[in-house]
């Protein structure tokens, strides 16, 4: 059964139906050496703030 499941995964990955459509690869160039990211630029308001306002005397 494992096995199975784990087969089923695999040829779903390998046909690229796990990924989202915009992680879809693009066509490579000639040459396996490069590797291409993209990243989406953060300010620090859209970070999750370090403080939190806990009330641990009702624990």
């Amino acid at each position: 059964r494992e096995q199975d499941f784990d087969l089923q995964l695999l040829e779903r990955a390998v046909q690229g139906e796990e990924r989202p459509v915009e992680h879809k690869e693009r066509q490579r160039s000639h040459s396996d050496e490069w590797l291409t990211l993209s990243s989406t630029p953060m300010r620090e308001l859209d970070l999750e703030p370090l403080d939190y306002q806990l009330d641990l005397s009702k624990e």
